[in-house]
C-alpha cells in the first residue's frame, strides 16, 4: 500500500504558534472543563462529582461509572487525543483536525437532537467557536480540499469499520430508544445519548482512518487506545448500566490491538 506523502512545513510560523496555543488551550478544556479526565477515571476512582448536575443530591454517580468511561473515551481519548497529537507537526496530519471538527459537530448535533429542544441551540454553537479558530489558524495547506481527493483505502481498516458498525448498532439502537423514552435516572443527564455518540464517533473515526490520508496512522493509534481503554473499563465495571460487559470488554481489547497493528505494520517491498 502506498503511504500518504508528507506535507511540506508551512512558511507562516506565526500561524503555527497561534494554532499550537489554541490547540493546547482547547485540549485542557476537553480534559477538565468538559470533565473527560475525571469522568474517564470513574471506573477506577472518583475525584469530586464528575458529570453531576449542580444542586442534584440524587445524581446516580455510583451507577454512572461506565457512562463516565464512555465520556472519557469520546471526548478525552478520541477528540482531545487528536488535538493533543496536533501539537506536533500539525501540517502533516490534516485528517486529525478534520475528524476533530466534523466529529465534534456531529457529537453536538446528536446531543441537540436528543435533547428535543430542551437545551438552547446557542449553547451548542458556543462549542463551534474552537473549531472555527483551529480551522482559521491551521498552518497546513488544503485542510478541507484534501477531503475530496481520491482515497487509497486501507482494506483491513475499512473491513474493521464495517464490523464495528454491525457490532455497535444493536446497543446503539437500544440506548437511543432508552434516551427518547426517558423515565429512568440516566436519560435526564443524556447518558444514553453519550452511548450513541460514542458508537458514532468510533465508526466515523475508523472510516476516516481507512482513507489513508495524511494523519491516518496517528488517528488509527488513537482509535486503538480508545478500544483498549473501553475494554479495560468494561472488564472493571461489567455490571454497570450500559456496560459492554465481560465479553464486550474482551472483544474491545482485541479490536484495540487490531487497530494498533494496522497502524504499526509496514508491508515489505
Amino acid at each position: 500500500m502506498e503511504e500518504a506523502k508528507l506535507i511540506s512545513q508551512p512558511e507562516k510560523r506565526w500561524k503555527m504558534v497561534v494554532f499550537t496555543i489554541f490547540a493546547a488551550i482547547f485540549s485542557l478544556g476537553g480534559l477538565f472543563l468538559l470533565e473527560s479526565l475525571p469522568e474517564g477515571l470513574l471506573p477506577w476512582a472518583t475525584f469530586g462529582c464528575p458529570g453531576c448536575n449542580p444542586g442534584d443530591p440524587n445524581y446516580p454517580l455510583d451507577t454512572s461509572r461506565w457512562f463516565g468511561a464512555q465520556h472519557g473515551a469520546t471526548v478525552g481519548i478520541l477528540f482531545t487525543g487528536s488535538l493533543i497529537t496536533l501539537l506536533w507537526r500539525p501540517w502533516n496530519k490534516p485528517l486529525l483536525l478534520q475528524f476533530y471538527s466534523l466529529g465534534f459537530v456531529i457529537f453536538s448535533l446528536v446531543y441537540f437532537l436528543f435533547s428535543l429542544g430542551e437545551i438552547p441551540l446557542a449553547t451548542f454553537l458556543i462549542f463551534f467557536i474552537p473549531l472555527i479558530l483551529l480551522a482559521v489558524f491551521y498552518p497546513g495547506k488544503g485542510l478541507w480540499s484534501n477531503m475530496f481527493k481520491e482515497a487509497n483505502f486501507h482494506r483491513l481498516l475499512l473491513f474493521m469499520t464495517i464490523i464495528a458498525l454491525v457490532v455497535l448498532f444493536p446497543v446503539t439502537w437500544d440506548h437511543a430508544v432508552l434516551q427518547l423514552k426517558g423515565g429512568d435516572e440516566f436519560s435526564p443527564n443524556g447518558r444514553w445519548t453519550g452511548s450513541v455518540n460514542l458508537s458514532i464517533t468510533l465508526v466515523f473515526a475508523s472510516l476516516l482512518a481507512s482513507t489513508r490520508k495524511p494523519g491516518w496512522k496517528p488517528l488509527t493509534i488513537i482509535i486503538g487506545i480508545a478500544y483498549l481503554y473501553l475494554g479495560a473499563a468494561a472488564l472493571t465495571v461489567p455490571d454497570q448500566p450500559g456496560s459492554w460487559g465481560t465479553t464486550g470488554g474482551i472483544v474491545s481489547i482485541i479490536g484495540g490491538i487490531a487497530y494498533l497493528l494496522c497502524a504499526f505494520y509496514k508491508k515489505k517491498e
